[in-house]
């Protein structure tokens, strides 16, 4: 985890990179920086925050992809939790018409609004076709997390708590446990090269996890 002004230093490079990539000028930007960064400094967040953010950027520094894909997966990975209200169940949706109407002034293509809205939504279900590369990249970014290191997934497990402190202990172990095992039951949690190496401390994580929750 890196400090506030060096992540806040971090993010603000590469948002001047998308601008610059997109060529839109600071009058349309500036409003849509300041956005992201109130919504993503939401109270009630504790793990959705502009620290996932930066760490889900920083992983396409991995990936060698044409400059209209990155700037694709990059709006993506910007939006795709802007609209977070851990008790509501539509918020790939409603971060999607956010993302729309944010950058309606922008000089996007219909398709590259498309595609952005496709990256998003799947990050719902986290599942997407075997032949979808950006698909990929973006789920395997958005769930770097559950392969990192012991400490660093035991404080996320924590913060996700947090989100979820309004639901009573019981409920949330079963529910928790319900959705740590889809992913177990998965052949395969990572799809990229560049993130299978992930897959077995995932996968410990995931147990481990399991293991706490069924605790008395």
């Amino acid at each position: 985890m890196i400090d506030g002004t060096t992540l806040q230093q971090d993010l603000r490079q590469r948002w001047n990179w998308l601008t610059d990539a997109i060529s839109v000028s600071h009058a349309l930007s500036e409003p849509v920086w300041e956005l992201l960064l109130a919504a993503y400094s939401e109270p009630w967040r504790h793990y959705h925050t502009l620290q996932h953010i930066q760490e889900t950027l920083s992983l396409l520094d991995q990936f060698t992809r044409p400059r209209g894909d990155l700037i694709h997966l990059s709006l993506a990975l910007w939006f795709h939790d802007v609209v977070y209200k851990p008790e509501a169940r539509d918020n790939e949706e409603a971060s999607i018409i956010l993302t729309t109407t944010s950058l309606q002034r922008w000089p996007l293509l219909p398709v590259t609004f498309r595609e952005i809205e496709r990256l998003i939504f799947i990050t719902k279900s986290h599942q997407t076709s075997r032949d979808d590369i950006l698909g990929h990249i973006i789920l395997d970014a958005d769930l770097a997390i559950l392969g990192k290191e012991r400490t660093h997934y035991q404080r996320y497990s924590e913060q996700i708590r947090a989100e979820y402190a309004w639901v009573d202990e019981a409920a949330y172990r079963s529910g928790r446990t319900q959705i740590l095992r889809r992913f177990l039951e998965r052949p395969q949690i990572y799809h990229t090269s560049q993130m299978a190496s992930l897959e077995g401390a995932a996968r410990d994580n995931l147990q481990w996890e399991i293991g706490q929750l069924q605790e008395n």
